[in-house]
């Protein structure tokens, strides 16, 4: 793993207890039943929604930059 990859690993996991920490001081305060719920499905679905997104997103890249690969070892190998 590279230093770029740790710190970023170390990022997200220092957003992620921060939001859990901020999930539970909203939630102490809040008293309307209403407001947990909707506080509850944001921290639950929009988490997922965001990973799935990422990953998407992350796979397009990789096989963007395979594509792109590929190309310039099929040009390599006709050119010789």
């Amino acid at each position: 793993m590279t230093d770029k990859t740790k710190e970023r690993l170390i990022a997200i996991g220092a957003r992620y207890w921060q939001g859990v920490i901020l999930w539970g001081m909203a939630t102490s305060l809040i008293r309307n039943r209403g407001m947990v719920v909707i506080l509850l499905w944001a921290s639950l679905v929009l988490p997922v929604g965001l990973t799935l997104y990422l990953l998407i997103a992350g796979s397009r890249h990789y096989f963007r930059v395979y594509r792109k690969e590929q190309r310039q070892r099929q040009q390599s190998k006709f050119e010789s």
